[in-house]
C-alpha cells in the first residue's frame, strides 16, 4: 500500500473514531436513538467518494447501523439542517460536488489537525 492509500485509510479510521465518540451524547443524527460506540457508524451525508468532504467533521456524523443501512438522504438532510442549519448544509452539498485533488502533504496535514482535535475530546 502506498503512502496516499495508507494516509486515506488512517484518516477514515480517525474520522470514524472522532465522530462516533463525539456523537454518542446526542445519539444518531437521523433518528436520535442512543448509540453504543462499538455498534455506531460514521455516516457520510455526502458520500465518501466525494473527496472534498470525505473527512469533514460536519459531513460525517454518528448514525445507528439501521439508519446508515437505510441510507435515506432526505431524512439525513433534514437532520443536517436541524443540527447545522440550512446554510452550512447547502455549503457542504456544494463543496461535495467539487473536484478535489488532495496532495499527500494535504492528507498529512488533515491527519495532524484531526489527531489534535481527537486529543482535545479526551
Amino acid at each position: 500500500m502506498g503512502e496516499r492509500q495508507n494516509l486515506e485509510k488512517r484518516l477514515d479510521e480517525l474520522v470514524s473514531n472522532i465522530v462516533r465518540r463525539r456523537d454518542l451524547i446526542n445519539g444518531c443524527i437521523t433518528c436520535g436513538r442512543a448509540m453504543i460506540y462499538e455498534t455506531s457508524t460514521a455516516g457520510h451525508f455526502i458520500h465518501r467518494s466525494h473527496r472534498c468532504v470525505r473527512w469533514s467533521l460536519v459531513n460525517v456524523n454518528g448514525q445507528c447501523y439501521d439508519c446508515q443501512r437505510q441510507d435515506n438522504k432526505q431524512i439525513f438532510e433534514a437532520a443536517m439542517i436541524r443540527k447545522y442549519g440550512d446554510e452550512l448544509t447547502q455549503k457542504i452539498k456544494k463543496i461535495g460536488r467539487g473536484d478535489c485533488k488532495h496532495s499527500v502533504a494535504d492528507l498529512r496535514e488533515f491527519y495532524r489537525e484531526l489527531k489534535e482535535y481527537q486529543n482535545q475530546l479526551v
